[in-house]
């Protein structure tokens, strides 16, 4: 992948960043009283249409990462860095409509219409059973979980089966673009996911065996690392984690582990490791990095938006809100 190739793309991804929502214009929006309110203002500095979604905030905010995708597509001169984003709902809305399926129960309202498959190709292959389409790894996975489902067999996890064959693909792309900072990205993806895994299994108390049945490898924590830390007090983990690239996951303020007893936090927590580590994109001037994190950044924005739509909903404080939101891109 020439980097070269990209200078034109990210001329234009410098002007939209100019766009993206700092901390302080984010924290605005809470003082907003209602969701038309804040769309209404989130659209203004967008430079966007007033909104016509009558007040549904979730229809607003998929056209945003819609309209995110096709720009990305249009621009990118190398289809593959942004099928590697895209991926993530593909493997999604596989989920989804394997469960459908074997359950015999219409989820369709789960299905996100977004990814490098169009969702209604989606759905008619499972309609008429006919996957050969998908390349060998999204076939073979959509394979395993029907199969496992069609024979009850509890010790398969249909969600693990889909994960490990999103993170292969993510790992076959990544070698494909062929930089180093996008095999990092990819692996950090994979090592915040084996941390999460490791971290929830501990907490329920389940058995180090269940965690080898979901680690997945391929990241830069290999399995013997959580295996052989799976029974240590957590202080003791900690301090392995400072000879590692995430030293700093747990150990900043507020990021302890046992504040992460609800997992939405440890998912903020991640989420602000991987923007942290893509902020540094900024400063390259031309290659496939810039396109990557401008779409970390506007998926970012565009969860904290919904966080704070939730959240004024449910009339949670203004700065409980302030401390729910993910960093942004700054």
């Amino acid at each position: 992948m020439e980097d070269l190739n990209f200078l034109q793309s990210v001329t234009r991804i410098r002007a939209l960043e100019n766009r993206l929502l700092n901390r302080n214009s984010m924290e605005k929006l809470i003082d907003f009283d209602s969701t038309l309110q804040i769309l209404e203002e989130y659209k203004n500095t967008q430079l966007a249409s007033p909104i016509n979604t009558n007040g549904d905030y979730e229809e607003m905010l998929l056209e945003e990462l819609q309209a995110l995708y096709n720009l990305m597509f249009s621009i990118s001169p190398e289809k593959e860095l942004v099928d590697l984003m895209a991926l993530k709902y593909d493997y999604h809305n596989l989920k989804v409509l394997t469960k459908a399926k074997m359950s015999k129960i219409n989820m369709d309202s789960l299905l996100i219409p977004l990814g490098t498959i169009p969702i209604d190709t989606l759905v008619n292959k499972f309609d008429t059973n006919d996957y050969r389409d998908f390349n060998f790894v999204m076939r073979n996975s959509v394979d395993k979980a029907i199969n496992a489902q069609e024979h009850a067999d509890v010790t398969v996890n249909v969600d693990v089966i889909f994960d490990n064959a999103y993170f292969d693909e993510m790992l076959a792309l990544a070698d494909k673009i062929n930089k180093k900072t996008i095999i990092r990205f990819v692996q950090l993806c994979i090592d915040l996911y084996n941390l999460k895994s490791f971290i929830r299994i501990r907490m329920q108390k389940k058995d180090r065996t269940i965690f080898q049945g979901i680690f997945k490898f391929g990241g830069a924590l290999g399995e013997d690392f959580f295996l052989h830390s799976f029974y240590d007090e957590e202080e003791v983990f900690l301090q392995k984690l400072i000879n590692t690239d995430y030293n700093k996951l747990f150990t900043e303020p507020k990021n302890g582990m046992k504040n992460f007893k609800s997992l939405g936090n440890l998912d903020k927590a991640m989420d602000n490791y991987i923007m942290k580590y893509v902020r540094d994109f900024r400063l390259i001037s031309f290659g496939p990095e810039p396109l990557l994190s401008y779409i970390v950044a506007k998926e970012t924005e565009v969860k904290n938006l919904r966080t704070i739509i939730v959240g004024k909903a449910n009339s949670i404080a203004k700065e409980n809100l302030k401390e729910r939101l993910r960093e942004t891109y700054e």
